[in-house]
């Protein structure tokens, strides 16, 4: 989740850089574009539909490291797992408050839970809650999970051959997030992973005969909750590591079961990848 909030940091970084040198920067125009772009530099992103409750007012400065905190109350979740009824998120800012976080209409937000369950959420992903465009977001969602699914199961490698890669895919219950640590940043100089035991039910793709089964994610740990929380039935998908012991697999991302279908029809495109 670290990751996640670093790359999207540095893209801001980036751009702000070129306009700074006098370069061109081709900038998304449209919403799609500008999800896609979002959605490509983070982890379990969660589409949901809510109201403003509170918004820092504040004028922040025009630097990069400027947010803006939110409080939204979540009607309807449409993709990924249920944050809860109030939700906290940050979202980069520039000056007065922006239009979109004065509205009291209900809003579409794209977000994602953040290093120490600090939710990031893009600005310019938040419109107002019509039919029109949530069937983009559904749409962009779809299609980010196709290309997660597909980059999991058949990476590009020297930029032509998709060798597809053995994983595991299954619905099974959470039973722990991971270790307890004080906040803070992870001590750590290498990219460090930690370990969470799932229970198996259905496996959907891949074979393991163990009733549970020890996935290892990036960083110190643990998962956030919210939204995860021991007990919880996911989905996973999980690249299977050789050789084994003691860990054998490495996690690509969690799903709730509701988007089981949606998960069948990602798996079912990647392996119909031709493979040059």
């Amino acid at each position: 989740m670290r990751i996640a909030r670093f790359v999207v940091r540095f893209a801001v970084v980036a751009l702000l850089s070129s306009l700074a040198m006098g370069k061109t920067v081709r900038q998304p125009t449209s919403y799609s574009e500008r999800v896609r772009l979002f959605l490509d530099a983070t982890d379990s992103p969660v589409l949901f539909v809510g109201k403003i409750a509170w918004v820092d007012s504040s004028l922040l400065p025009c630097t990069v490291a400027n947010s803006r905190t939110t409080t939204w109350s979540v009607s309807k979740v449409l993709y990924g797992f249920d944050p809860g009824k109030k939700v906290d998120a940050r979202f980069w800012s520039c000056g007065g408050v922006e239009t979109q976080f004065k509205s009291q209409d209900e809003m579409l937000v794209i977000a994602y839970p953040g290093y120490r369950n600090v939710w990031q959420g893009m600005k310019e992903s938040v419109v107002p809650a019509t039919d029109t465009n949530i069937r983009i977001a559904r749409k962009a969602l779809d299609n980010y999970l196709c290309r997660k699914v597909r980059d999991l199961v058949r990476p590009r490698r020297d930029g032509r051959n998709r060798l597809k890669r053995p994983i595991l895919v299954f619905e099974g219950i959470l039973t722990d997030i991971g270790p307890k640590r004080e906040p803070g940043p992870c001590p750590s100089t290498v990219p460090p992973t930690f370990s969470v035991t799932f229970e198996i039910g259905q496996i959907l793709r891949g074979n393991w005969a163990e009733k549970q089964v020890t996935v290892q994610f990036p960083g110190c740990g643990p998962l956030p909750n919210p939204p995860n929380h021991a007990g919880q039935r996911v989905l996973l998908f999980a690249l299977r590591l050789e050789p084994g012991p003691p860990t054998f697999f490495r996690a690509g991302f969690l799903l709730p079961p509701e988007q089981k279908a949606q998960a069948q029809a990602a798996l079912e495109a990647a392996e119909a990848t031709p493979v040059p």
